[in-house]
Order: C-alpha cells, then structure tokens, then sequence
C-alpha cells in the first residue's frame, strides 16, 4: 500500500475502532513513519499516530516506538498529542525507548495533555517513569490535582515496585473517595504482579 493509499483509508477510519484488516499490517509502520511528517492535516496526523500506535501493540519496533515518542515534542496540537500519548499509554514500551518527551508531558500546562501524559507513564516500566508518577503522588494539593493523582496511582499501579506500596497506603485515608479506591487497586496489583515474580 502506497502513501497516497494509506491516507485514504486512515481518512475514513474512526480512531476509536479497531484498525481495519488492510491497515492492521505491521509492515505499515515504515510508511506511516516516513508519511507523517510530511501530513499537514491535523486530523489525519492523529489518525495516521493513532493508527501506528495500534500497529506497534502487535508489532514493537524500537525504533517506530522512539519516533512516536519524539513526535511529542514536535507536535502542538492538543488533540494530536492526546492521540500520540493514548497510543503510547497501550504499549509495552521498551527499557531502551527514551521517554523524557512522556515526562514532559506528564508536567504539560494544559490539564488533557498532562494526564494523558501520565497515563501514558504507565506503558513505560523503568526508573524514570516511576520517578515522574510519584511526584504525582505525592501531591498535597488533592483537591487542585485530584485527577492527576488519580491518574499517576494508577498508572503506579502498572509499574510501581515493593517499596511504592507505603507510598500509595499513605492515600488510602485521603479524604477523595477516587484516590482511595485508586491507591487500593494499584497495591493490590503491585502485590499481585510481586506474588507472580516470586
């Protein structure tokens, strides 16, 4: 499939749904890498990360993976960087991917891309990763940054080692029900995923 190809068929999906059959082939990823910046459409630039994203679920590239990281620093549009951290946030990013423009984005001044950026931290299990997501959880302000906490608990949840689990009960007499209830779940994880390791 040709580039001129691909945009038709990326025009008329939905990023929601699943990619479709003639899409879903790993040897796209090539082509989308090499499309996209040159896309000056926004919202078939978001279709088109959107769709890599989905890709890279049942293919992993490393180097695919570290493009669609740096596109955060290279894109502006809110609603496209939602797409690129939404699509990263699914993934099982590798230890050797640098994840600086994920951090960054985790500490965006605009409230989707910052918790969308957090979410994202999940994907990525490395020191980094953690080391952003608790800063997040160790916010006083519950009330400012309840979301982002909500977020960051979770996402800890995914990644976060033996020694975040006194971090996270540290929440659980926290007065917003949604940061209990997170804090909960993401020990009971964090447990879980050590019991399989043991």
């Amino acid at each position: 499939m040709n580039q001129a190809e691909l945009c038709a068929k990326l025009a008329e999906w939905n990023p929601s749904n699943e990619l479709e059959d003639e899409l879903n082939r790993a040897e796209l990823l090539p082509v989308l890498h090499a499309m996209i910046p040159e896309l000056e459409d926004g919202n078939l630039r978001k279709k088109a990360y959107a769709a890599m994203g989905k890709l890279l679920q049942i293919a992993m590239d490393v180097e695919h993976c570290q493009f669609l990281v740096d596109s955060l620093g290279r894109e502006t549009d809110k609603y496209v960087l939602d797409a690129i951290l939404a699509g990263l946030g699914k993934l099982t990013i590798p230890s050797n991917v640098k994840i600086e423009a994920m951090i960054a984005c985790s500490r965006h001044e605009i409230p989707l891309i910052r918790c969308s950026g957090i979410y994202s931290l999940r994907a990525s299990n490395t020191q980094a990763s953690r080391k952003a997501l608790r800063y997040w959880v160790r916010q006083k302000k519950d009330k400012t940054f309840r979301f982002e906490m909500t977020c960051a608990i979770a996402a800890l949840g995914y990644v976060g080692e033996e020694t975040d689990i006194a971090l996270l009960e540290s929440h659980l007499q926290m007065p917003v029900l949604d940061i209990r209830r997170s804090a909960q779940i993401a020990i009971d994880h964090i447990r879980s995923r050590m019991d399989k390791t043991d």
